[in-house]
């Protein structure tokens, strides 16, 4: 067995995993690592020409996650935000409102 603490807010909530569970809990989040590099290196390209928005941006990482093995779907929509809609808690991008 294998021991992972739990967050600092719930240091008194611990799992354990046994050797079969444990590739289980890191392949989804390596693939999303992978993802988010993809969609970093986007950013980068993209962003000097001025031609990144709130949802150009959560489309653009929907679609790399959706190229992962494995990908059923987003477990909740991208939370993109700049500038006042960063402040909106669980905002969602929209055409008409996003940056």
């Amino acid at each position: 067995m294998v021991f992972f603490p739990g967050n600092r807010v719930f240091q008194k909530h611990f799992f354990f995993c046994n050797s079969l569970e444990i590739p289980l809990l890191l392949s989804p989040t390596t693939r999303d690592a992978a993802a988010l590099c993809s969609y970093f290196a986007w950013l980068e390209k993209h962003i000097p020409g001025g031609d990144v928005t709130e949802v150009t941006g959560a489309d653009e990482l929907e679609r790399l996650r959706s190229e992962m093995d494995h990908y059923v779907g987003l477990s909740f929509p991208t939370i993109s935000a700049s500038g006042p809609n960063g402040a909106v808690i669980h905002y969602r991008p929209a055409a008409d409102t996003c940056r």
